[in-house]
């Protein structure tokens, strides 16, 4: 007898179009089936959760004097549903299509943040073993991102007015997102993009969250393990801007010093689905005592106020 669990993956898998990329609010996101030139760039992705194309080659060149320019750049977004016998419906609760919300509203000022255009299906590229299309974010051109250009290997420190415009540039993206009451959630270099002109800007919002001004605790796993503020790991604030200045500052140490704050390498033992809760936990356990180790603890007075 197949068990519930795997019957319901298969009746997921035959699915050619997941219910939640039907949603009307996608509708003046999505762009036609992706023809040859996206072909191409699909081809170079090495797929990860969330991956810039780096090898685009002579492809790629011929678009660059097409008159489409938003094509100059494509950042592949897998937004791919992990089925484990849940329905879509659960799987999202209502979170679903978030991300592009927030780049939607916020592509008011693209001086601060990521500029998006739309997005695309494809079938032919999604998850091989559910035969699950994915669904890809398409946005401008950026050169590099904050990590590459801080731990790039060049010598010496940046000059007081390099990190002075990065910083400055960082302060007000985080300010304008805070206007609309969103929080990114997972502020790292990696996900600060840059071009050569030195326009620096906010992009990846797919852990973002409305401010919550009330007192419930929330999630304690949000934020790179490098950039988590100990108020997270102990899940005493909800989703406040004081979650993106932690790592604000962690990010100014790394750009005055070019060397992490925190290890960037704390890994607990291999997660799985059924020891994740512990792991993550651990991994937890990890980062404050490295924290406590780097800038020491605080006072009792603090601590009971």
């Amino acid at each position: 007898m197949t068990p519930p669990r795997k019957k319901a993956k298969e009746k997921y898998a035959q699915a050619f179009v997941p219910q939640w990329l039907q949603d009307p609010a996608l509708a003046d996101w999505l762009m036609e089936k992706p023809g040859e030139r996206y072909e191409a760039t699909c081809r170079f992705c090495k797929i990860t959760f969330s991956s810039l194309i780096d090898e685009l080659n002579d492809e790629w060149k011929e678009l660059e004097t097409s008159e489409e320019a938003l094509w100059l750049w494509v950042r592949l977004r897998r937004m791919i549903l992990l089925s484990f016998g849940i329905s879509e419906s659960v799987v999202w609760n209502g979170s679903k299509l978030k991300e592009m919300l927030y780049l939607h509203y916020l592509n008011f000022n693209p001086s601060f943040v990521a500029r998006f255009h739309g997005c695309f299906w494809d079938d032919n590229h999604g998850n091989a073993s559910l035969s699950l299309p994915s669904l890809y974010l398409v946005m401008d051109r950026y050169d590099e991102d904050l990590e590459s250009f801080i731990h790039s290997g060049e010598e010496g420190l940046f000059s007081l007015g390099v990190i002075r415009s990065v910083m400055k540039q960082l302060a007000m993206g985080l300010q304008y997102i805070k206007r609309y009451g969103i929080v990114h959630r997972d502020l790292k270099p990696e996900n600060i993009l840059i071009k050569k002109q030195g326009n620096v800007v906010l992009s990846d919002f797919g852990i973002a969250k409305e401010t919550i001004q009330n007192n419930r605790y929330h999630e304690i796993f949000v934020c790179t393990p490098a950039y988590r503020p100990p108020e997270v790991i102990f899940g005493w604030i909800p989703a406040i801007a004081a979650i993106d200045m932690w790592a604000f500052g962690c990010i100014y140490v790394e750009m005055a010093t070019r060397k992490h704050l925190f290890d960037p390498n704390i890994q607990p033992p291999e997660k799985t689905f059924e020891n994740y809760l512990e792991m993550s936990i651990f991994e937890n356990l990890q980062i404050l005592c490295h924290i406590v180790d780097t800038i020491g603890s605080p006072a009792l007075e603090d601590v009971q106020k």
